[in-house]
């Protein structure tokens, strides 16, 4: 009895064919989606020009499971996302507020820190709106899976949402 390898072969890369097929479907839907999702939110909050986050697979992780992971998205004011677009993207601490704020018998004061807007640039955004936007922003990315974001933008990359759309670039990391 012969095996008809080839038959099996011709049907494995049908089926891999039609995979990606709908993987390429998926993204383009999912863009369209999020691009519509991102716009309201641009039109909601004027003053904000981007959300940018960078989302990868660590190449190590201290003998853990390396996993993807989806990093905190930033609010950019339109100073901002200038300086953004021309750093080495290591913006984390560029790019913090300092919320403070009291527990409720108002003797302790702590802080914590929200990554909003370049601090040199708050004044392009009231605190007021910039947390209301950062409030909705969290509340859209609850609903973006690690899943959906890699499965739509990939693995090691940057990723820079304005009105226009997404600006997707591949990069290294550590």
């Amino acid at each position: 009895m012969e095996i008809d390898t080839k038959q099996l072969l011709e049907e494995a890369c049908k089926l891999e064919n039609e995979i990606k097929e709908l993987k390429l479907k998926y993204m383009d839907k999912m863009r369209t989606v999020l691009n519509e999702g991102f716009r309201n939110f641009f039109n909601c909050y004027p003053n904000i020009e981007a959300i940018a986050w960078n989302q990868y697979t660590p190449y190590f992780n201290d003998g853990e499971p390396c996993v993807f992971s989806a990093n905190d998205p930033y609010l950019l004011t339109k100073k901002g996302l200038e300086l953004f677009k021309d750093s080495d993207r290591d913006y984390a601490e560029e790019f913090e507020v300092i919320e403070r704020d009291y527990d409720t018998d108002r003797k302790n004061k702590y802080e914590t820190k929200t990554y909003l807007v370049q601090k040199e640039y708050v004044d392009e955004i009231t605190l007021k709106e910039a947390l209301e936007a950062k409030k909705h922003m969290d509340i859209m990315f609850e609903c973006l899976t690690e899943e959906i974001l890699e499965n739509t933008f990939g693995d090691h990359a940057i990723i820079i949402a304005t009105r226009d759309g997404f600006d997707v670039q591949r990069f290294a990391h550590d």
